[in-house]
């Protein structure tokens, strides 16, 4: 008979005797058991959609490898002062890697942000002719040692530069802001597959190589721009909804693309085309491109003729309904006194909005904010004690080089037209929050200002909300004040100086 065992018992013992009875070689795994594969491990186990947007969100290396290339581009370079200097003053022209994802608007951006080691290993894997990198390795501080904490640049890194970066200082001196302009292009209906920044740089190689007249140069493409859309928030991260604006390093490159894609749709000549993935997919979504100077010409007369449709569909509304028109003028005007008639009205409660409140402006610099304009616009309003309560609000989309402000009521839009025509004025840069003398500069680029009335002024204040419109319309009501004006210099005045002058004028009288 068998011996009797406890079930525990003969668990136990076949687990330990069951190593011993196999004659087969152990193999032992070559990966290291860390904290991070066992994260690993836990994280291939996990289900569900939130495991698939981290990896939909990450890049490849050579993906990786392009950003970096265009964040030392020449273009880059000659644009940004302070990379200019932290290369200067570097160590051999190398820059540590982590300011360049701080700085940089092609790495900044990216969610996840990248780790250090996964673009030094990109840099080498696939841009080692054109950059070079190398580990930075610091001695420990005597705080490290004794566990007090350490900041980032205690603890060593990586450094990166362009492998021709005092050529590349020498070049960018020498470099115009025209010359770059006559090699920007604009590129329309770009294939889905390759709408990201990485991809749009392959995509523009590959048509470039792709013509048998192209001579070949390094990084021919040194920046790509995403413009906004149309539907964006201000404050949105840039996506590539088909289009994109491309700066090349040579003229003859983008000539290239400008002949064998033009704006106007024909068919492609083959002769000089090889036949490769890309040209074919640039056929069938029918992609094109444009000269950015002729763009932006475009886009003018674009928002122009918008406008005109928005004025036109305003106008019938008008025809259609005539009894919505609203009169907030007061029903004063049968007094002794005939010149209250000429004094501009104020406005009413029963207003659906404050006229004669809205002022449209043109020529601001496209890269300014709106805290930046409420300053310079502020500067009429300088002698009231009032601060800025006159300009109510400032309605600006980043990249326009115009904008409509809301003043608080219709006297202080007299006084904002009436100190800007005396004192003419240039926003010469985006933060310029005191312009610059219009008679020392393009006069073209003078700021001018434009009161909306009628139904363009209709029209604008319909898309505003209406708790705004009634906010707006309270507060002309409150702050309409008769005595307020300019002097002749066009100098702001408030009703309470005036008021005081005038005391002082009776007192005068009297004592005389």
């Amino acid at each position: 008979m068998f011996p009797f065992l406890p079930r525990k018992i003969a668990q136990s013992s076949k687990t330990v005797r069951a190593p011993a009875a196999s004659n087969r070689p152990t193999t032992i795994p070559q990966t290291p058991v860390t904290q991070e594969n066992i994260q690993n491990a836990s994280d291939s186990q996990a289900k569900g959609k939130g495991k698939e947007k981290v990896e939909d969100n990450s890049l490849s290396e050579d993906d990786y490898a392009i950003l970096v290339m265009l964040s030392l581009s020449d273009h880059i370079i000659w644009a940004d002062a302070d990379l200019r200097r932290t290369i200067t003053s570097g160590d051999e022209g190398y820059i540590p890697l982590r300011y360049l994802m701080r700085h940089s608007p092609f790495l900044s951006n990216l969610t996840p942000s990248p780790v250090e080691a996964v673009l030094a290993k990109a840099i080498r894997t696939h841009t080692s002719d054109h950059l070079d990198v190398r580990m930075l390795v610091s001695e420990p501080s005597r705080s490290s040692w004794r566990g007090k904490d350490t900041t980032e640049d205690d603890v060593g890194g990586f450094e990166v530069r362009r492998k021709t970066w005092r050529t590349v200082l020498q070049v960018a001196r020498n470099y115009a802001r025209h010359e770059w302009e006559s090699r920007t292009i604009y590129m329309e209906n770009i294939p889905f597959q390759h709408r990201s920044i990485a991809g749009i740089y392959r995509f523009t190689e590959s048509l470039l190589a792709a013509s048998s007249s192209y001579s070949g140069t390094a990084q021919p493409v040194q920046s790509i721009l995403l413009p906004p859309h149309r539907q964006d928030k201000p404050g949105d991260q840039p996506k590539c909804k088909g289009f994109a604006i491309v700066i090349f390093l040579h003229l003859e490159s983008a000539e290239l693309l400008l002949s064998q894609w033009p704006w106007s749709p024909r068919r492609l000549d083959e002769r000089g085309v090889k036949h490769v993935q890309e040209v074919g997919e640039a056929v069938k979504f029918g992609f094109r491109t444009l000269r950015k100077t002729q763009w932006d010409r475009l886009k003018e007369e674009y928002l122009l003729y918008r406008q005109m449709l928005l004025d036109e569909i305003a106008q019938v509304e008008v025809h259609e309904q005539p009894t919505v028109e609203v009169h907030a003028q007061p029903q004063f005007f049968d007094t002794a006194d005939n010149t209250l008639s000429e004094a501009p009205a104020s406005p009413m409660h029963s207003a659906p909005y404050p006229q004669g409140c809205l002022v449209f402006v043109r020529n601001v610099h496209p890269e300014t904010n709106k805290t930046t304009l409420r300053t310079l616009f502020s500067q009429a309003f300088l002698g009231s004690s009032s601060g800025m309560d006159q300009l109510d609000y400032v309605d600006f989309n980043k990249g326009m080089k115009t904008c409509y402000l809301r003043l608080t009521t219709p006297h202080h839009t007299e006084v904002l037209t009436k100190f800007f025509a005396i004192n003419p004025k240039i926003q010469s840069l985006g933060l310029d929050s005191s312009g610059t003398d219009a008679s020392a500069m393009n006069k073209d680029k003078t700021i001018a200002m434009e009161v909306v009335d009628g139904t363009r002024e209709e029209l604008y204040w319909t898309k505003v909300p209406e708790k705004v419109r009634r906010q707006a319309v309270e507060k002309a009501f409150a702050k309409a004040l008769p005595h307020e004006g300019t002097d002749a210099t066009g100098e702001y005045h408030d009703a309470s100086e005036q008021t005081e002058v005038k005391r002082k004028r009776k007192r005068g009288k009297h004592n005389g």
